[in-house]
């Protein structure tokens, strides 16, 4: 049976058609739907134990649908399994619905929180990934020019002490709980459905860490400005209060992952060094930006010293 027969014969579909614009996208008599096929069962599992999890009334996600005999899924070839899910169009805007987007990330922070004996020894693991750059960089001294190497070398001193802040954070912190969540960019993933946000959490792969959670503060400053950034924590705060995250959420922003994806690309020759090198500083300066604001706020109420 070929996919859109399995499709029809297991969803309440009258027919099925795929999309001319999108492999994954089928045009049904219900409106437009999108298949994914997954491979392990036991990521597909946590996907659906997941968004069972985010369920609530304050926005929506991109649910497995229901089959006709009540399954979330359907077995396909190979031991493989296939899923349907909602498809919208309307991309929820970032300015003027702060309150919405805060929700939602509240939501997040309280719902992926998992014990987690280990927090320390990643930290550990971090560190010495660091550690590694460095004398990755002496090596390739020979094969930069002059400036280039002078250029990365001046950042050390930035990197180093953004490391002892996050050392003395964690520290202060002793971590017990850390996010278990889905990548949450690009944040055009967000989409509108009845005045609400739809977020496609799509297949993403479960991240350990509050590292996710930056990114998604950092690229909302990129495409807004600092007052929205303000307004969308302060609803972050109000859903999941950030005294409990302050501390950690201060280390990942801290933690130099600027730096260590410059030197995987420099390593894997993904483009040339100069560009790396600017890529770099405009994503440092960002995330400084970010901290810098967060780090005034939870300062404000108190959170922090």
């Amino acid at each position: 049976m070929d996919i859109l027969s399995l499709i029809k014969s297991n969803y309440y579909f009258q027919y099925a058609e795929w999309s001319r614009d999108h492999k994954q996208i089928i045009e049904t008599d219900l409106g437009k739907r999108k298949v994914y096929f997954w491979n392990d069962v036991n990521t597909l599992r946590w996907h659906i134990n997941w968004r069972h999890r985010l369920n609530c009334d304050a926005f929506y996600v991109d649910r497995m649908l229901v089959t006709k005999s009540g399954q979330l899924f359907i077995p396909f070839e190979d031991g493989g399994f296939l899923t349907c899910h909602d498809v919208l169009e309307k991309r929820a805007e970032l300015e003027g619905n702060e309150r919405c987007w805060g929700q939602f990330i509240g939501a997040m922070l309280n719902r992926s929180l998992v014990p987690e004996a280990r927090c320390l020894s990643l930290l550990k693991d971090k560190l010495n990934r660091t550690l590694d750059t460095f004398e990755y960089m002496n090596a390739m001294e020979p094969q930069m020019n002059a400036g280039e190497f002078q250029a990365i070398k001046h950042c050390i001193p930035k990197v180093w002490e953004r490391i002892e802040i996050m050392k003395s954070l964690v520290r202060e912190t002793k971590p017990a709980y850390i996010p278990l969540t889905t990548e949450l960019l690009p944040l055009e993933k967000g989409r509108w459905l009845s005045g609400k946000l739809f977020w496609e959490i799509r297949q993403a792969a479960p991240i350990l860490g509050y590292r996710s959670f930056c990114d998604f503060f950092n690229h909302w400053l990129a495409m807004t400005n600092q007052n929205s950034l303000i307004s969308l924590i302060e609803t972050v705060d109000e859903v999941s209060p950030l005294n409990r995250h302050a501390n950690q959420l201060l280390a990942a922003f801290y933690y130099p992952d600027e730096w260590l994806r410059m030197f995987d690309a420099i390593r894997y020759q993904r483009q040339e060094i100069q560009v790396l090198y600017r890529q770099f500083a405009n994503e440092w300066e960002m995330t400084s930006r970010t901290t810098a604001v967060f780090y005034q706020f939870l300062k404000e109420q108190g959170y922090v010293l």
